[in-house]
């Protein structure tokens, strides 16, 4: 494990970054446990670590069809970066997002002239391996002249070209150039790097957030997913490692395929070796994840087993909100099983630890859940109803997916209304019902 020195300001903006992104990777996972388990409760097809094992062709990633115009925070980390660089008497040679051969040849000069050089690649939009080959068979710079030549990649593109282009650009360490790769989140210790120390891998959380807000992922995600994983574990902290594999195992749920499903319970179940036996928020996450995979693959017993290790975690550490987590999810896996019965009693069970009214998100989940269970039990379809429309007044957006559901399912309840004058006649609102989807939506 490589010891990271970190600021004060630096563990407090990762820390402020872990909080922001804990609500999107915990949505994420009870969205893989409601929509994965059910069309994946098969076995997965293991491919070890061939995802790994991929040896790079030219690497296009896609580009957004409208590109968003980089942030005040991004131009003045530029700035800055360009600032240290002159200092460090360095200089900086960028290319656009549709540079080729055309402009290998004044590329190559520049980078040729003497002093340190840094190629920035991180707007191309295609790398191509030939740009390593000829970069070496056309270096005519003297000796020295060139001391050290860093080149500065998007992160996909540095997860998958890193160790080629070493190969490829070994030769110039024999023309006195000593070449180094790094990736966007790493600009800031890049200076450091020129200066004679090394590039820091501090910059994880941006990485983890990047993945879940800008990646538009290809066909390559599993080796940036598996790739991403052995940085973290190399480089990332003992404190913050568990958690960035958590959200490693979120986002690689998001895929909804059989990968995906191995790749979650790759990453969860390395977090959990990591931590141990300790009691965590982290320890809770993984297990669940875990479960969400051994779920996936049809095994009912050992996934209910860890989600009950994670109800017993979070009551160790009295956070009723990562227990209803785990209630949920075993909620809904008896849904899908046909216990009704049972669904509704955890569901309640978790309903009752969010009586502080939050998260919105996961009650909602409940109450469209549990009025589920009632329908499906043929019970009190008024109190179905008014699950349903609970769930509804708590989704963020009237026009969601899940708002949808929501909204097919009260009118399954009401199809299910037996005939009578009272259909036929609708009484006046009543009024209680009323109050208590009020204060269930504004969190009391």
């Amino acid at each position: 494990m490589i010891a990271i020195d970190r600021s004060v300001a630096d563990v407090r903006r990762s820390r402020q970054r872990f909080r922001r992104a804990a609500q999107a990777v915990r949505l994420g996972l009870i969205a893989l446990a409601r929509r994965v388990i059910a069309p994946l409760a098969r076995v997965c097809t293991w491919r070890g670590e061939l995802c790994a094992k991929v040896e790079p062709t030219d690497l296009a990633l896609p580009v957004p069809s409208s590109a968003a115009p980089p942030s005040a925070d991004e131009m003045d980390c530029a700035a800055n970066l360009a600032r240290r660089l002159q200092r460090a008497a360095v200089d900086v040679v960028e290319v656009g997002p549709d540079f080729d051969e055309s402009g290998y040849a004044e590329m190559f000069a520049r980078l040729q002239n003497p002093r340190s050089k840094l190629l920035d690649l991180r707007a191309v939009r295609v790398v191509k391996l030939s740009l390593f080959e000829h970069l070496v068979s056309t270096w005519q710079a003297p000796y020295g002249t060139v001391p050290q030549l860093g080149i500065l990649f998007g992160y996909e593109h540095w997860i998958v070209l890193r160790n080629v282009a070493a190969r490829r650009l070994r030769p110039l360490a024999d023309q006195g150039v000593v070449v180094d790769t790094f990736y966007a989140q790493q600009a800031e210790s890049v200076p450091e790097w020129f200066a004679g120390g090394e590039a820091r891998h501090d910059r994880l959380p941006e990485v983890i957030e990047w993945l879940w807000t800008e990646w538009q992922p290809g066909g390559i995600w599993p080796a940036v997913l598996s790739r991403t994983a052995i940085l973290i574990r190399e480089s990332a902290d003992i404190a913050a490692g568990p958690e960035m594999l958590v959200e490693l195992a979120a986002i690689a749920g998001s895929f909804g395929d059989t990968e995906g499903v191995e790749q979650v319970a790759k990453h969860a179940s390395t977090a959990l070796a990591w931590i141990g036996d300790q009691a965590t928020l982290a320890r809770c996450g993984a297990l669940r994840a875990l479960a969400v995979a051994t779920l996936a693959r049809g095994k009912t017993e050992d996934g209910l087993a860890l989600l009950d290790k994670a109800i017993t975690t979070a009551a160790v550490l009295q956070d009723p909100i990562e227990e209803a987590r785990a209630l949920a999810m075993i909620g809904f896996e008896a849904l899908r099983l046909g216990h009704y019965a049972c669904a509704e009693d955890r569901i309640r069970t978790a309903l009752a630890l969010l009586f502080t009214g939050k998260p919105r998100w996961l009650r909602a989940m409940l109450h469209h859940d549990l009025a589920r269970a009632l329908l499906e039990q043929h019970k009190d379809l008024d109190e179905a109803e008014l699950h349903a429309a609970i769930a509804l007044r708590l989704r963020e957006s009237g026009e969601s997916e899940q708002a949808g559901e929501d909204i097919a399912l009260i009118a399954e309840i009401s199809a299910r209304h037996p005939p009578s004058l009272r259909s036929l006649c609708p009484p006046p609102p009543n009024q209680h019902h009323e109050q208590l989807i009020h204060n269930s939506a504004q969190g009391r």
